[in-house]
């Protein structure tokens, strides 16, 4: 319903939810369905027969909060997550109460739902959560320290696209009249670049705008190095090619803690590069992935696969593993750089939970067992072959009918 600007998201396997009250005791908790709203929210009150209690609206506010939830009594809440729903989820469980905050993209029985309004999206909530909270596929928000970090490289990143969209304008209206501007990097562009005397006073104007942009994002550069040296795990995740600073700090911030994780293949699904699947009976479809979680670091990790599998990086393990998958075709290659990407999603994790260092090349022991095994696997089948051609074929037998 709507967007949240930090949460990761727990992946596939047991959810661990975040509560304040004893598992004893959760069965006899009033649940409690909130709908966030900008302006205000609604909330459904069901007691422990399922029976509506109280249903109604407050304000968005932490005094109007404190003032319905700050009481004696103890509710299991539940909500959908979005730009209001860390401080309230906080707010709410400092008051003592059992919180899930659902994650809306699994949520599709009220977010698609033809009758939608506010008030049935939060009855819907509390019926759930009194029913098996599981069902709202919980998240548990970022850190404040990983939240802050965020908000410092997504505003870099609107600065960028601005500067992006600048530069392409002035291009595209040049071209127009028979002119072609130099090509060149973005931060030297305004110093690179000859503008037709007779547009110069139309373009000028976003030429100083251009300027100030690469200036702010000299600050922000300088602010994300100082961000990557209080993370220590930023520098061996840069280890890995095509890796750098702005990717490995964005990774760490992102997960936040990996420990939410089962497992380090789980990080592949959380960021939505693993297939989707839609299996019933004999058919089983290849789908694309599922684009879920954090699109910006999703695309991070898209650039950092492109550029491992470029001619000018360095050899490694990684990288003939994703050559060899790209092949010579157009759609082999793309379904490469999205395997790439999840393979490195894997990666940075196993670095960052075992706290190892990328090794371009296997180590040579490791890497001739490998080989033998392979040598091994490549001549059992040769010889369940030769033993199947060995065998005598029977001819089949015609039948007469008499």
């Amino acid at each position: 319903m709507k967007k949240d600007s930090g949460l990761s998201v727990k992946a596939k396997g047991k959810t661990k939810a975040s509560s304040a009250v004893l598992p004893s005791v959760q069965s006899k908790l009033l649940t409690v369905g909130l709908d966030l709203g900008d302006q205000f929210s609604d909330f459904h009150i069901l007691d422990l027969e399922g029976e509506t209690v109280e249903t109604g609206r407050i304000r968005t506010t932490r005094p109007a909060f404190e003032g319905k939830f700050g009481s004696s009594a103890r509710y299991r809440i539940a909500m959908e997550v979005g730009g209001h729903s860390r401080w309230v989820s906080q707010l709410v469980e400092k008051a003592g109460h059992e919180v899930f905050v659902a994650n809306a993209r699994q949520a599709r029985y009220i977010t698609e739902a033809d009758n939608k309004s506010d008030r049935t999206d939060a009855h819907k909530l509390a019926r759930l959560a009194r029913m098996d909270w599981t069902l709202l596929h919980p998240i548990v928000h970022r850190s404040e320290a990983a939240q802050r970090g965020i908000a410092l490289i997504r505003a870099r990143a609107v600065l960028v696209r601005a500067r992006t969209m600048q530069i392409n304008c002035l291009r595209g209206m040049v071209k127009a009249t028979g002119v072609r501007l130099r090509k060149c990097d973005a931060d030297d562009f305004t110093d690179s670049v000859v503008v037709p005397a007779e547009l110069k006073p139309i373009f000028d104007p976003v030429l100083r705008l251009i300027k100030q942009v690469n200036l702010e994002l000299a600050v922000f550069d300088t602010k994300l190095a100082e961000l990557g040296d209080q993370l220590p795990d930023a520098r061996r995740l840069m280890t890995v090619p095509g890796v750098g600073i702005l990717t490995a700090v964005t990774f760490i911030l992102t997960i936040d803690n990996p420990e939410r994780l089962d497992n380090n293949r789980a990080a592949g699904a959380l960021l939505g590069l693993v297939p989707k699947r839609s299996q019933s009976g004999k058919v089983d479809k290849a789908l694309g992935i599922t684009k879920a979680g954090d699109p910006y670091l999703r695309s991070l990790l898209v650039q950092s696969a492109q550029r491992i599998m470029q001619a000018n990086m360095k050899d490694s393990d990684l990288r003939d593993w994703g050559l060899q998958l790209a092949g010579a075709g157009a759609a082999d290659k793309k379904r490469a750089v999205v395997a790439m990407a999840r393979k490195l999603a894997v990666l940075l994790t196993h670095i960052w939970r075992t706290g190892d260092f990328f090794e371009p090349r296997e180590p040579s022991a490791e890497r001739a067992r490998q080989e033998q095994n392979r040598a091994a696997k490549k001549a059992r089948k040769l010889a369940k072959l030769q033993e199947k051609l060995a065998r005598p074929r029977q001819m089949p037998t015609e039948s007469v009918r008499m």
